[in-house]
């Protein structure tokens, strides 16, 4: 099976996902095509990867803590309804 555009495959709430993961088994094997691998978060990166080569990353908190690592570098917080600055990281 070949999916194109698979970047449709990233929220695994959609019925494309659904379906495609109900029929994905029915296949010897399967291709996800995009060149939007990742529209909005790495979540949906991860869904999408996921699907077609299930356990590649392994599960969402090992694909979390090793690839999506945030840094800050400003803290803020709000103090008597406006912003102040906290920290800057270097």
């Amino acid at each position: 099976m070949v999916c194109d555009e698979a970047h449709a495959l990233q929220e695994e709430t959609t019925n494309q996902f659904r379906l495609i993961n109900l029929i994905l088994p029915l296949f010897v094997g399967a291709w996800g095509l995009t060149a939007t691998p990742i529209l909005n978060s790495f979540q949906g990166f991860y869904n999408m990867v996921n699907l077609f080569i299930p356990g590649f990353f392994g599960n969402w908190w090992q694909f979390r803590n090793r690839y999506c690592i945030l840094e800050e570098e400003e803290i803020w917080a709000t103090r008597y309804g406006k912003p102040k600055l906290i920290k800057k990281v270097k």
